[in-house]
């Protein structure tokens, strides 16, 4: 994933990528999934915690380089401290409807699809700027 990008939009939440990750990681990972083209995941087990698939390597807002391995996330390794701890949750690699109803019923501050579109929106605009720039 180009850092730049990564960057960006973790900056869009205004608070550091742990406070993202601690309460705000489905819309992180719902905006990311649609700017990269990647997949969204879920652990609903281990407090759950959400993030993206992309070119084979698991991404959050503390992980800006990727991970082979969800497990490897700093969410987990922070949280859970060992692979074998972690192992107890189950990897979903979930279609968009999916996701959406189940982080809207249980996320921390809900799931908001008509603000995060025009976050979307911003966010792509500058981006595209920025690349352009380069």
């Amino acid at each position: 994933m180009d850092k730049t990008i990564h960057s960006v939009i973790t900056e869009s939440f205004g608070m550091s990528p742990v406070e993202i990750n601690t309460g705000r990681c489905y819309n992180w990972a719902w905006i990311a999934s649609k700017i990269l083209d990647a997949k969204l995941c879920t652990i609903r087990e281990l407090y759950g915690h959400a993030f993206i698939l992309k070119n084979n390597k698991f991404y959050d807002a503390e992980a800006p380089n990727g991970v082979d391995n969800w497990w490897e996330l700093p969410y987990f390794q922070n949280n859970f401290g060992t692979d074998e701890a972690c192992r107890e949750g189950k990897l979903r690699i979930t279609q968009e409807h999916a996701f959406v109803r189940y982080w809207s019923e249980n996320g921390a501050y809900g799931m908001y699809p008509k603000v995060l579109r025009k976050t979307l929106k911003e966010l792509t605009r500058k981006i595209v700027s920025e690349t352009e720039t380069c």
